[in-house]
């Protein structure tokens, strides 16, 4: 449990989502069960690089579907709470790009997305 390793983990897997070329072979790794991991991560380098990385890879549909199936959105959510700005940024912007699912535009309404998405509005 370093959290050197998990913080350049985090930082490694979204500079490769960031290539959406990428975004098939990751899915198929099975990425985003250890980025769920990540994002819960108390360091907040860690959980930024892995929302960021997670905000990429919802831009490919199926892996929109498999972070939510996977119970990722209540880790992400949580982050709302976080002190810094750049993570509640990037927390929308994954937001927005998870609810480009008609499937998971429910799913953040029952997970209390909403409530997210109005108190950044603010």
């Amino acid at each position: 449990d370093d959290l050197e390793t998990r913080r350049c983990t985090a930082f490694g897997l979204n500079n490769v989502a960031s290539n959406e070329k990428n975004h098939r072979v990751l899915e198929r790794m099975g990425v985003l069960r250890p980025l769920v991991a990540l994002i819960k991560d108390k360091d907040q380098d860690t959980h930024l690089q892995a929302c960021l990385a997670v905000r990429q890879l919802s831009l490919t549909p199926k892996c929109r579907f498999q972070f939510v199936e996977m119970k990722g959105l209540q880790p992400l959510l949580a982050l709302a709470d976080s002190d810094s700005i750049e993570v509640q940024r990037e927390l929308a912007a994954a937001l927005r790009n998870l609810s480009l699912s008609e499937q998971n535009k429910i799913s953040i309404v029952r997970e209390g997305g909403m409530d997210v998405l109005i108190k950044f509005g603010h």
